[in-house]
């Protein structure tokens, strides 16, 4: 079963506020949060955590479109960021190896590599605004019924790392499906 939406996460819009933000930031870790060591060494999961903000900034910057799109259906509003919340809390994947990555809209495979973050998230703009364009399309691709096909298995992790959503009623994905498609109907 797909999900479906005829809302999409203005490209254009999210990209702007993401180079203000990283203008701000002024060549430091833009996706440290603030009790991150940005001097520190970082585990593979610490990175791999650390990327999934790239998905929680659009997110974030993008919930008031979202609420403007569905000002008159509030259920369908609590649906559509349950099931955003849910598929960025599940990219971090595990291969049978035993090794942990996420993949940003078949572009780049990260796996956790500190030297490959600091290419994409720190030393580089150009490459921070390429990986942001693409999560962008990844997570639209998502919104229009059309979702990215994941390999592997989803890596569980701690309850260290468990984020706020993990608090909300859990909501089956497809429970939620079969009531969108009746409202579009």
């Amino acid at each position: 079963m797909t999900f479906s939406t005829d809302f999409l996460i203005n490209k254009k819009d999210i990209i702007s506020k993401f180079k203000k933000y990283i203008n701000e930031k002024n060549n430091k870790d833009i996706l440290a949060r603030k009790n991150d060591d940005i001097e520190g060494k970082y585990n593979k999961l610490d990175v791999l955590n650390k990327i999934k903000n790239a998905y929680n900034f659009v997110l974030e910057n993008s919930i008031l479109s979202i609420r403007k799109h569905f000002i008159s259906n509030d259920e369908k509003f609590k649906d559509i960021i349950v099931l955003l919340k849910n598929y960025m809390k599940n990219k971090i994947r595990s291969k049978s190896d035993g090794t942990i990555f996420i993949n940003i809209n078949n572009f780049l495979e990260f796996d956790g590599d500190e030297e490959q973050y600091r290419k994409w998230f720190v030393d580089s703009k150009r490459n921070q605004e390429k990986v942001m364009r693409n999560v962008i399309d990844e997570l639209n691709k998502f919104l229009s019924g059309n979702p990215m096909e994941e390999k592997y298995k989803t890596f569980i992790q701690d309850t260290k790392f468990k984020s706020e959503s993990d608090n909300q009623k859990k909501i089956s994905f497809e429970s939620i499906m079969r009531e969108i498609e009746k409202e579009s109907l």
